[in-house]
């Protein structure tokens, strides 16, 4: 008795929930964002086969990670206010990332601050020769890639000062009261 090998083709199927209510929709139904899926592979049936399906696949996309390049600002007392930092280049796993969000802190100690802590800003300046003796530390968050955190140094050394000529000497009358 000779069998004939099934005429359907395979259905895979991503779901976002384990119950199979939410298909994927974006991609073709195959997922690109990071998170947890479900997998789930039919065969339809033909007229020699039932329909048939396996037991979820569980499929997890790990975040990417960011790769951050920094550069502190570096110049001479001008008495303005300047950027702390300038993000020179963000890469992930698939080239250049275009869309993220960078917060900054500068510290006393050298000690990194929790990412979720609401000290960061998105902004940071810079004026003074003091400003040299910090730590300053970035945060770079993009969407399906881990949380980017790095140090940085800024340094401004102080300007010339020039003096003009003073007089030599000074003669004012003296007052009588």
């Amino acid at each position: 008795m000779e069998q004939w090998a099934p005429t359907g083709e395979l259905v895979y199927t991503f779901y976002t929930d384990e119950t199979c209510k939410n298909p994927v929709t974006e991609n073709d139904g195959i997922p690109s964002e990071a998170g947890k899926y479900y997998l789930k592979v039919t065969y339809p049936g033909d007229s020699n086969y039932k329909q048939t399906e396996v037991d979820l696949i569980p499929v997890t996309i790990d975040p990417a990670n960011l790769a951050v390049q920094v550069e502190g600002y570096n110049g001479t007392y001008d008495g303005t206010e300047h950027s702390a930092a300038v993000i020179t280049s963000v890469t992930g796993a698939q080239g250049a990332v275009s869309e993220y969000i960078v917060s900054y802190i500068v510290t006393d100690e050298n000690v990194q601050s929790d990412e979720n802590s609401n000290i960061w800003k998105r902004s940071l300046s810079v004026k003074d020769v003091a400003d040299s003796g910090k730590y300053y530390w970035y945060k770079v968050t993009a969407t399906n890639h881990t949380t980017a955190i790095g140090s940085f140094q800024v340094q401004i050394t102080p300007a010339a000062l020039t003096v003009q000529q003073v007089p030599a000497s000074f003669a004012k009358t003296a007052e009588r009261r």
